[in-house]
């Protein structure tokens, strides 16, 4: 991970304006144009006393660089650092009360200063006589209009939204940046930023940007991350929070507990230089527009990347492919989406990811979980893997793809309880075999969540717009058909018998011709037998739902899993229902007469809830996509 951040932070480091690291990242979306970003100019009209905001002082707002900096545009630093905010996005309009007027609940009266002005005393007293603190001084007699313009009585805060009630903006309108200007005829100002007032800049060289070599002693000492001799090493701490390097300090909660904490520099310690790459790496594989950020069983992780010969790292044109790749596992995918990405992600380029799921509210930085050093060629037979059982599974599944996240979307998982998801996808990963048992317990869970239609309980199991357990229990059933396929071709299967290989059936013909379909997808002659079982039960079902009996059948059926006995009985219930629907007899009688004379109770060693499994399979194998069937 180490020299991943500084591998990149180095390539972002060439020729960069240090500004960029301290700038908003605003996120701004213009929708393709749907969209008008603004700016609202906030005027501190000293001369007159006022403070003036009105949709006459809307402007375009601009992401770039020059545009943010010449405003002060800066990132909000957070914990205890002092609010020094002349700009913010505009639902973070407290920032600058609390730059100028000190904290909200003076509700604008009485303010004696500003926390910008008590940041500069403390850390930059150099800059008392200068314009900037001058100004500040002067700006605190409009801390009770900036109050009333702001403060919802409703919620008790400072609020942008009650202000923009005010400005009557068009529906397509969106107040991204809020910024100050100054107007002063004692101080020469007029309409000037507040961020370009003199003393300004200087304030941000010193706190932000200032060397802090004499920390080291200047004396030779080796830095962790560069492996050079420095003069400037120094203990590895972070001053921002939302930082990759913060999950490495120095407490016990964290990757450092075994160190010393007296000794820790000894242990980790970094040059600026270092601690600049590694921030800005951090900043890299955080930022939304990158890519990096993804989402495993529904937890955000960062992506790190290690590539082979990564002294060169070469952002755009390698992560590229790497963002394709997660991409297709972790999102949202079409089968059509697959063939046309596949040869893109299929090169010949050699790297690792490793995924680290993220604990942050902005303000502090944990990783709760790590799933390590996965190679790329593992990620493209999983992706290709995937992509063969989606195209054969098409009958039954549509144009939509399976992949890790639609894999999660049928292993419920209960908020407050360990994420077994991520456990699962964990061990694919990371490449370690998967007892059967544990698929088959997911998918009972999956069965019981959608017979009792416990949707609130698993937040990540879609409640169906229209309630139909064949329809929702199919979908579960091709999904965790085709998910053991992909286990059993990688080789993650634990006490797998070795399979043989088929000729290539295509998905036509396994969705017209049972004996192609267990061709394809190797059913042994036990799982043959529920198979047919499950086609009975199905049979049986239709006929008592055409006569408005709501499939009292399935109530015979128990999804917590079934033994030899219960098959036994529900083989016998079946025959007497069907003789109850004589049109029904021969074809329930054909079935379960090939389930007979596959299963043998004396001889039954099929785990229950396996059973459940596959008597469902062929309960729902007619069951065709709305897509397919149109």
């Amino acid at each position: 991970m180490l020299d991943t951040l500084y591998a990149i932070g180095k390539e972002l480091s060439t020729d960069r304006d240090p500004w960029e690291d301290i700038l908003l990242n605003t996120k701004a979306d213009d929708r393709e144009g749907k969209v008008k970003l603004l700016n609202l100019k906030l005027i501190f009209d000293l001369d007159q006393g006022t403070l003036i905001a009105s949709t006459d002082h809307l402007e375009s707002y601009s992401g770039e660089t020059e545009s943010l900096r010449s405003k002060g545009a800066i990132k909000i630093q957070g914990g205890n650092n002092k609010s020094i905010y002349v700009a913010c996005l505009s639902q973070k309009i407290e920032q600058i009360f609390k730059t100028f007027f000190g904290k909200p609940e003076k509700k604008g009266k009485d303010v004696q200063k500003g926390e910008f002005m008590e940041s500069i005393e403390k850390e930059t007293p150099q800059l008392i006589d200068s314009q900037l603190y001058k100004v500040l001084d002067q700006s605190k007699g409009l801390g009770e209009q900036f109050f009333e313009l702001f403060w919802n009585q409703k919620n008790g805060k400072l609020d942008f939204g009650k202000f923009k009630e005010n400005l009557k903006l068009a529906a397509n309108d969106q107040v991204v940046l809020a910024y100050v200007v100054v107007k002063s005829i004692a101080h020469g100002l007029d309409m000037v930023n507040f961020a370009a007032l003199e003393g300004y800049e200087a304030f941000i060289e010193a706190k932000f940007f200032s060397s802090s070599a004499s920390q080291g002693g200047g004396a030779l000492k080796l830095c962790y991350a560069s492996g050079k001799m420095e003069t400037d090493v120094v203990d590895a701490e972070f001053s921002t929070r939302y930082n990759i390097n913060k999950f490495f300090v120095k407490t016990t909660q964290n990757f450092a507990n075994n160190f010393n904490p007296n000794f820790y520099g000894k242990n980790y310690q970094l040059s600026e230089q270092s601690k600049l790459y590694l921030s800005r790496g951090s900043d890299y594989i955080l930022a939304p527009q990158n890519s990096l950020i993804v989402s495993i069983a529904g937890l955000s992780h960062a992506v790190i990347p290690r590539l082979f010969k990564q002294e060169k790292f070469e952002l755009g044109k390698r992560l590229s492919k790497l963002n394709v790749t997660n991409e297709l596992i972790f999102s949202p995918s079409e089968i059509e989406k697959l063939d046309t990405y596949f040869d893109l992600v299929s090169e010949t380029d050699i790297y690792w990811l490793s995924f680290a799921a993220i604990d942050s509210d902005g303000n502090y930085f944990k990783i709760s979980k790590q799933i390590l050093d996965v190679p790329n060629f593992f990620l493209l037979d999983l992706i290709d893997e995937f992509r063969k059982v989606s195209k054969t599974l098409q009958p039954w599944l549509g144009r939509f793809a399976l992949n890790l996240y639609s894999i999660f979307k049928v292993i419920p998982v209960r908020d407050g309880l360990v994420n077994q998801a991520l456990q699962l996808f964990s061990q694919i990963l990371e490449k370690r075999k998967i007892d059967r048992k544990v698929v088959f317990a997911h998918f009972k869970n999956l069965a019981l969540c959608h017979w009792h239609e416990s949707y609130k309980k698993f937040k990540n199991i879609e409640s169906p717009k229209d309630p139909n357990f064949d329809y929702s229990i199919k979908d579960g059933v091709f999904r965790y058909l085709g998910f053991l396929k992909v286990l059993q071709h990688l080789d993650l299967i634990q006490n797998q018998t070795t399979m043989e290989e088929n000729e290539k059936i295509s998905s036509a013909d396994i969705a017209e011709d049972i004996q192609a379909f267990f061709s394809s997808m190797s059913y042994s002659a036990e799982q043959q037998a529920l198979f047919y079982l499950g086609r009975a039960l199905s049979q049986v079902a239709y006929a008592q739902s055409e006569k408005g009996l709501n499939k009292r059948v399935l109530q015979k059926v128990n999804f917590n899993g079934m033994d030899s006995r219960h098959l036994g009985r529900l083989g016998t219930d079946l025959f007497e229902k069907a003789v109850q629907h004589k049109d029904l007899l021969d074809k329930v009688q054909w079935n379960l007469a090939e389930f007979n004379r596959r299963f043998n109770p004396s001889n039954w060693h099929m785990n229950p809830q396996e059973a459940t499994f596959y008597l469902l399979s062929g309960y729902t194998y007619g069951i065709k996509s709305k897509q397919t069937n149109a």
